[in-house]
């Protein structure tokens, strides 16, 4: 089984106006939804920075995408790839900076800003409100404002992820989320419908689901391939399930506090829709999807935004697996009843190819 396949587009491919949010002139404020390109631009103004002689740190919430942007980094700039972090475990030994940018930051308190403005008086962010997952412990749009008040605001919003029916899916699922049809119009290509498969809850039948998509993508090198959860009890389930045939699969979530799983990515990788944030896939794979709907009770930390974030991590085919049918998205999807005598003749794999479109 192949590593994650990581593929930073070039410089030259990003749009003028991601190209000026470079410049490390003036400290930016970055806003945009999934797929906008928030992350590749906060890498390589962070690249430029370093390369300009500038000791720029680049920092996010989670470990997973940490090791996401140094990867990506790495075959850029060796100096820069050695100053990518999470945010809390930088903050425990902080030094002095010339820059600070901040992935994904909707995630960090004011508490975090503080020891960051201690040692630093340039600080970058971006940030996308529907994707707060910890709105106990995170910061708003306007908090970050009132942070960071000079900070010039770039808003992105071209999708250069999803398609339109992955988008069309999410609006339709996820209404708090506003997105716009301006969003969809963005999207660079319609796409296929994402496919619905109705278990009526038989374990057995949505686990052999789940292996006959993955072995229609998993031999290809440049396929990402990602099986997204609510809470890491599923991810180690399913890892114990789908590491039986493909024992190079990797997993990771937090659990008491602590990593469970490789760090190091596969391109078949199953996680959490918190851990899986600022990530993206050619194929996703989401069980249980009709707890998107349910009213999860405040103890299992997990609403809609978790669900959407997990949705909008797919480029090309998204595979999501329910206990019932689900009447509000049965327009956007391909629905499948699937039972033990009809799951091979099943329609598993889209006819869309992984296309080469920006991978943001």
């Amino acid at each position: 089984m192949a590593e994650y396949y990581f593929n930073l587009p070039p410089i030259d491919k990003l749009t003028t106006y991601q190209q000026a949010a470079l410049k490390p002139t003036v400290a930016i404020a970055l806003a945009g939804g999934p797929g906008t390109g928030k992350s590749v631009v906060s890498l390589y103004r962070h690249i430029a920075c370093n390369e300009q002689g500038r000791n720029c740190q680049l920092l996010t919430y989670t470990t997973t995408l940490a090791l996401y942007l140094t990867a990506c980094c790495v075959k850029q700039s060796t100096q820069a790839a050695n100053k990518v972090a999470t945010i809390y475990r930088w903050c425990l030994q902080s030094e002095i900076r010339d820059e600070i940018i901040v992935d994904e930051a909707q995630d960090v308190g004011a508490e975090r800003y503080n020891i960051l403005k201690s040692v630093c008086g340039n600080i970058s962010y971006g940030a996308d409100d529907a994707q707060s997952l910890y709105p106990n412990q995170g910061s708003t749009a306007i908090q970050l404002r009132l942070l960071f008040p000079n900070n010039q605001p770039f808003t992105l919003k071209k999708n250069f992820r999803n398609t339109k029916c992955i988008l069309r899916l999410a609006r339709n699922s996820f209404p708090n989320a506003n997105i716009s049809q301006d969003d969809i119009d963005s999207c660079i290509s319609e796409g296929n419908k994402p496919v619905l498969f109705i278990t009526d809850g038989n374990n057995a039948i949505q686990d052999q689901t789940i292996i006959k998509i993955i072995e229609g993508f998993v031999n290809e090198k440049s396929q990402n391939i990602a099986l997204l959860c609510p809470w890491g009890s599923t991810v180690q389930y399913f890892y114990n399930m789908i590491s039986q045939k493909y024992p190079e699969c990797s997993y990771y979530y937090r659990r008491d506090g602590n990593d469970v799983g490789i760090k190091n990515i596969s391109n078949l990788h199953i996680t959490t829709f918190k851990s899986s944030k600022g990530l993206e896939f050619d194929t996703v794979i989401i069980p249980i999807f009709h707890k998107a709907f349910d009213i999860i009770p405040p103890q299992f930390q997990t609403d809609w935004k978790d669900f959407y974030v997990g949705v909008t991590r797919a480029k090309t085919n998204l595979y999501l697996i329910s206990n019932t049918d689900i009447p509000q998205i049965r327009n956007f999807v391909e629905i499948e009843n699937i039972s033990n005598n009809n799951i091979n003749s099943t329609r598993i794999i889209s006819n869309d190819k992984p296309t080469n479109d920006l991978p943001f």
